[in-house]
């Protein structure tokens, strides 16, 4: 029988985590809604790596009840037949994140299952609770 379990955390996370502990800043959970929402930016920006090129990556909208949701679509070819692609909603809770806080992240995972990946700019509560 095994009595500990050893947790692995991968060096350069542990390092970003230790970044985050040494700062003064206090938690997101003590923030308000616009600072936690620019702390968000601030911390992915430190995280990301530098966005992959990709043939396309455009911004799209599709209509919905309450307005245009706004899309990217990105792909790592130009021209591809109809197939299978990936639908992308972003972290945060449903209160902070949007297309460009997980930009780097999406032209990640188009250039690397090389299928496209539409990301989905959904409305933030609580300016706008579910349903």
């Amino acid at each position: 029988m095994i009595d500990q379990v050893t947790h692995y955390v991968r060096p350069d996370v542990q390092a970003f985590l230790g970044f985050l502990n040494a700062t003064a800043a206090p938690p997101m959970s003590e923030l308000g809604l616009e600072a936690a929402r620019a702390s968000y930016l601030a911390m992915g920006q430190l995280a990301e790596a530098a966005p992959r090129d990709l043939a396309v990556i455009r911004d799209l909208t599709c209509p919905g009840p309450a307005g245009d949701i706004p899309l990217r679509l990105y792909d790592a070819r130009a021209e591809r037949e109809a197939g299978p692609a990936v639908v992308f909603f972003h972290g945060g809770g449903f209160v902070i994140g949007d297309l460009d806080s997980h930009h780097s992240l999406c032209t990640e995972i188009a250039a690397e299952i090389d299928l496209p990946v539409i990301a989905v700019d959904y409305r933030l509560a609580p300016e706008h609770p579910f349903p």
